[in-house]
């Protein structure tokens, strides 16, 4: 199973270079970060998603909808047949008996009329004409209700209706009738006549017997239709979640295979391409991983290369000085300052060669490289004096004004690493030495135009305390930051010298978050019209 690890660190963790020069090293989640978004900014916004249909029911629902609308239709038709089928053949049923009874040779006697209705399944009933002294009916089968009589009576052709086959309804029953006028076989008498009624089965019964057999055979076939497409859909189906969930888990970081299934159809083919994306994403995020390691490293050695370029500028400045002293005390000074730097080259180098080799017996948090072995009490006053001293001769050389402020918190203690700290102080001391003396201050800056005197680039450091935490702060009449690196002064590489490398500021960053803090600037105006930049490292006090 291939699977791709996100890197937290593109180098074995180490002791950072230059006092815990630590370089934040997330390569491959900060890349995919930006791509994110960039593809976020570049993309206009996706519509609102459709609400949700299964592939399942997408399949289902037309197959279905055909089923069904074909099985109504062909229920309909046939019970409008059978209905035609078996009026018809009624029809000719009772027109077939009327015949055969209108030339009937034998007596149409109450006798006759009984094995007739046991024969032929009919009724009969025998009308004399309305002149004639008898009743009306002459005969009328047992079989019909009293509810019938008077339909009967009604149906007669005295009363006008046709001798064609009639439906009547009549106690509960349908029946189908025809008069037969003047049959041979009927005793003579004045405008006698006979009918027949057929019992019949009403047009709803006939609809519901013939549509019910397709309606039942419709339904098992839906039905089989049904388990048929469910069981083609999870064929296909299932494997599209298996793509949809490995797409998901490679969004995650997740890069292992989907087993490629026998048969060779399209979805074989999307799984061996979402397989070999896998395979594509595994070697981007190595040759990513690769690059990132090599641009972190080239990171850690410019950060080296400014701490040691830094500590000899120092060192050269203080030999110079005393190459120019007036006394020998000045010269044990310069050379003491020398010494101190060029002890701090050598634990910056020592550094770089245990950057390698971290020490197993410390804890993770240790061998980061943010908080050193060698913690201890460091009071703020000390570390500004040490910091001062170091760089002192540089700011004698280019002439700027260096000092703190008489503030009593400056014996308030911090815990850390005494050299992290004074890396942290210096690369910010010393930055603020650079932006006081990059350019020539006139009174003008000063609000008063049409003078030409100058005045002295300052640096001051001053300390604050509140309850929690101490600040200090390097404040520099410079320009300040210009406008198109405001907003990106704590990154590495970011500066506006043709001369600098653009890692003090990061250096110090990373420092101050190694010990639990942050380093933020702002720009203030005094009342005296002098505007300042203030650089303010946060750290927790101790109690």
């Amino acid at each position: 199973m291939l699977r791709a690890y996100f890197p937290t660190t593109a180098l074995k963790p180490g002791i950072t270079i230059l006092a815990s020069l630590s370089i934040n090293t997330s390569p491959l989640n900060s890349a995919t970060k930006n791509r994110a978004e960039f593809r976020g900014d570049a993309l206009s916004p996706a519509p609102a998603p459709q609400p949700r249909e299964s592939v399942q029911w997408q399949l289902l629902k037309p197959l279905l909808a055909v089923l069904i609308t074909g099985f109504f239709l062909a229920s309909l038709t046939n019970a409008w047949l059978a209905i035609v089928t078996a009026r018809a053949n009624e029809s000719a049923r009772i027109n077939e008996l009327s015949a055969s009874l209108q030339k009937a040779s034998f007596p149409l006697n109450a006798s006759v009329f009984k094995q007739l209705e046991e024969l032929t399944g009919a009724r009969f009933v025998a009308f004399a004409a309305p002149s004639s002294s008898q009743n009306s009916i002459i005969y009328q089968s047992s079989q019909l209700s009293l509810e019938t009589s008077p339909l009967i009576m009604a149906s007669s052709p005295s009363n006008g209706l046709s001798s064609r086959p009639q439906n009547i309804h009549a106690g509960g029953e349908h029946w189908l009738t025809r008069t037969i006028e003047r049959p041979v076989g009927l005793p003579q008498g004045p405008a006698s006549q006979l009918m027949i009624l057929l019992p019949v089965e009403s047009w709803q019964s006939l609809w519901w017997r013939a549509a019910i057999p397709p309606v039942l055979a419709g339904t098992l076939a839906a039905f089989v239709c049904v388990v048929i497409v469910i069981w083609i859909s999870r064929r296909l189906t299932g494997p599209l979640l298996d793509v949809a969930s490995q797409t998901t888990q490679i969004a995650q970081g997740n890069l292992s295979l989907l087993p490629v299934p026998h048969r060779n159809d399209e979805i074989r083919d999307l799984i061996v391409n979402v397989n070999s994306m896998s395979r594509e994403l595994v070697q981007l995020h190595q040759s990513i991983r690769h690059g990132e390691q090599l641009r972190t490293l080239g990171q850690l050695g410019a950060g080296f290369a400014h701490q040691l370029r830094n500590a000899a500028l120092g060192a050269r400045m203080a030999l110079e000085f005393s190459e120019r002293g007036d006394s020998s005390s000045s010269d044990l000074e310069s050379v003491q300052i020398a010494l101190a730097q060029l002890q701090r080259m050598e634990l910056y180098l020592d550094r770089f060669l245990r950057l390698s080799q971290p020490d197993r017996s410390h804890s993770p948090e240790e061998n980061s490289g943010h908080v050193s072995t060698s913690q201890t009490m460091i009071r703020l006053g000390g570390l500004a004096d040490g910091v001062l001293q170091l760089i002192e001769p540089l700011a004698r050389h280019q002439h700027v004004k260096l000092h703190k402020d008489t503030s009593t918190f400056w014996e308030v203690e911090v815990r850390g690493d005494l050299v992290s700290l004074e890396q942290m102080l210096s690369n910010v001391v010393i930055n603020a030495l650079e932006a006081a003396c990059s350019m020539e201050w006139t009174s003008e800056a000063k609000g008063q135009p049409g003078a030409s005197f100058k005045f002295q680039p300052t640096v001051v450091l001053k300390c604050l305390a509140s309850d929690h935490e101490v600040e200090l702060c390097v404040c520099d009449n410079g320009p300040g930051p210009q406008a198109n690196v405001q907003q990106t002064l704590f990154q590495p590489f970011v500066t506006t010298r043709p001369e600098g490398c653009g890692l003090g500021l990061s250096v110090a960053q990373e420092i101050a978050t190694g010990h639990g803090g942050e380093i933020t600037w702002n720009r203030q105006l005094e009342p005296d019209g002098t505007m300042w930049t203030i650089f303010r490292i946060r750290l927790r006090k101790q109690r």
